[in-house]
């Protein structure tokens, strides 16, 4: 098929938990199939008005993530992702472990969590997806003049079956910036970054470029939305870059609690059709 990989699954996926790496939304993103993150917009200066950051949180969250498309095969394929994370941030430093469960219906494999035509498979597929561990440091201003920075920086476990098409069953680093700036109600903000990409050994893989960028408006005390584009280099030679926009919502309910669903739209054949999710939070904090 034009533009598919032959997959030959004669590996099995090594699980390597040696490495703490620095970097986290479904954001931000060369997409990875979760809630997106929407840049540093989502950190506690949305709670306080001096933008000063707590000096401690525990988040825990979970959600559905659902794509389709046919990533360059003749057939659609159907990828859900349940991801199960905990967040804990002290100010200026965060770290977040995300377990998440995927489910592929149809002939894609996932390369580092995004879909990719091929041939050898089909069916159902399921199980534990790559385990993700993430941190990095949040520079909150003092001046208002100055943005929000994150530096951060990720590693993805080889934890994904790669015999069903969940993985590569190799690791990947990822290294990322994000910027934001609050104008009142409009917070506009953006992203770039670089992911290592380990190879199996049956074909390689190129390590990729993303950015994103985008804005959040605060529609009441409670309640904001916003819109992201995401843009990121593709792994496979002969493909085209994958480009997404990603209208988002979030509702918070009461102190501890938040529903973020949000939507996509894929703008190349190496993106999903279209897809859709909700994230739910819960957070405690030394408030």
């Amino acid at each position: 098929m034009t533009n598919a990989i032959e997959w030959r699954p004669q590996r099995a996926a090594a699980v390597l938990l040696a490495l703490l790496g620095l970097c986290g939304s479904a954001a931000a993103f060369a997409r990875e199939p979760a809630a997106p993150t929407y840049g540093a917009a989502e950190s506690p200066e949305e709670d306080e008005a001096d933008g000063t950051s707590r000096f401690f949180r525990v988040t825990g969250s979970t959600g559905l993530d659902f794509s389709t498309g046919d990533f360059g095969t003749d057939t659609d394929t159907d990828v859900w992702y349940v991801p199960s994370a905990l967040k804990l941030e002290w100010d200026p430093f965060f770290i977040k472990v995300t377990v998440p469960y995927v489910v592929v219906d149809g002939a894609a494999v996932l390369i580092d969590g995004q879909p990719e035509g091929a041939t050898g498979l089909e069916g159902t597929r399921n199980g534990i997806g790559d385990i993700v561990l993430s941190g990095g440091y949040v520079y909150f201003p003092t001046s208002g003049f100055l943005p929000v920075i994150e530096l951060s920086g990720k590693v993805k476990f080889a934890t994904a079956d790669e015999d069903k098409g969940l993985g590569t069953g190799e690791e990947s680093y990822t290294l990322q910036l994000e910027v934001s700036k609050r104008f009142g109600w409009f917070t506009p903000f953006g992203a770039v970054g670089y992911r290592f990409i380990g190879s199996p050994a049956d074909f390689d893989l190129d390590d990729k470029l993303f950015a994103s960028g985008g804005f959040s408006a605060r529609l009441g005390d409670r309640v904001s939305a916003g819109v992201v584009y995401d843009w990121a280099q593709s792994s496979v030679d002969g493909r085209p870059d994958i480009q997404e926009i990603s209208p988002f919502a979030s509702l918070r309910l009461g102190k501890h609690f938040s529903i973020d669903p949000y939507a996509l739209v894929g703008l190349t054949s190496a993106s999903p059709d279209w897809g859709m999710g909700v994230q739910f939070r819960v957070f405690w904090d030394n408030d």
